[in-house]
């Protein structure tokens, strides 16, 4: 709890969102009462827990009911135990506790962290009303291949994959929100709404941030205009145009797809951003 009160006072007030602990560390019990003073989410990863460990840790998260009200995964699947039908450990626990409503799972679908069968599963059991997208880029994202530093630990980008240098265990990734919706659509054969929905209304729900995740009277101009390839066409922040400046965007009444809850519309679509 020390901790936790040292980074939120570093961050300055209302800055701290969320913060990743495990449950079987010693203390670990009194953090997310810490977190929810601060007004932060508590999301379980990084962890060596058993299923028992993070089923209580999930109802501790439930019972102070801070930001969104739900425990939050980091990366399911990625930096914990896997699943085993005799030890079901941290998966276990965090994927019944997304079927009750009490989890959102953090799920990393760029096609190195988890293979697309396990993406595809997650989407057809819990929906992406319990599922957030999310890159874990890192500083290498975007650049060619080559040796990086991430957290003071030398790393090498190869392709797709970044990987400690000392070890080989992957550290964090380089795909993009943009590249994980068009990855699950065109390879998973998710709908275009769901792949959508996961990559915005769902995490800004879960860390109750106001005004993005969805397009709606009252919500931020931040718009994502795709091509019938899912490829980037325009984008818009807060209501201005970034690139290109003026884009030739048809009017709704052209759209070719309204994605539920995000209202997504456009060439294919113009997707309500925000979220993780």
């Amino acid at each position: 709890p020390g901790l936790v009160d040292a980074v939120a006072e570093a961050a300055g007030e209302g800055v701290l969102a969320q913060m990743t602990w495990a449950p079987e560390r010693a203390g670990a019990g009194r953090i997310p009462g810490a977190l929810a003073r601060h007004g932060a989410a508590s999301a379980i990863g990084h962890t060596d827990a058993t299923a028992a460990q993070t089923a209580a840790a999930v109802d501790a998260v439930v019972a102070e009911g801070a930001r969104g009200g739900v425990a939050l995964a980091t990366h399911l699947f990625n930096g914990m135990p896997g699943l085993h039908h005799r030890a079901p450990g941290p998966v276990g626990a965090l994927l019944g506790a997304a079927a009750r409503g009490e989890a959102v799972l953090e799920v990393i679908a760029d096609g190195v962290h988890l293979d697309g069968l396990t993406v595809r599963m997650l989407f057809d059991l819990l929906g992406p009303q319990r599922l957030a997208l999310v890159s874990d880029a890192m500083s290498a994202a975007g650049l060619p291949d080559g040796e990086y530093v991430l957290g003071g630990l030398a790393v090498a980008l190869r392709g797709r994959e970044v990987r400690l240098l000392e070890g080989g265990s992957l550290a964090g990734g380089v795909s993009c929100l943009l590249e994980q919706v068009r990855w699950c659509v065109t390879e998973l054969g998710v709908p275009l709404a769901d792949a959508v929905t996961a990559a915005s209304a769902t995490p800004a729900r879960a860390l109750a941030l106001d005004g993005v995740g969805s397009l709606g009277a009252g919500s931020f101009a931040d718009v994502l205009v795709v091509e019938a390839d899912l490829s980037r066409r325009a984008v818009m922040r807060r209501g201005v145009w970034l690139e290109p400046a003026q884009p030739d965007v048809p009017a709704p009444s052209e759209a070719a797809l309204v994605a539920g809850s995000t209202g997504s519309t456009g060439s294919r679509g113009a997707t309500g951003s925000g979220g993780q």
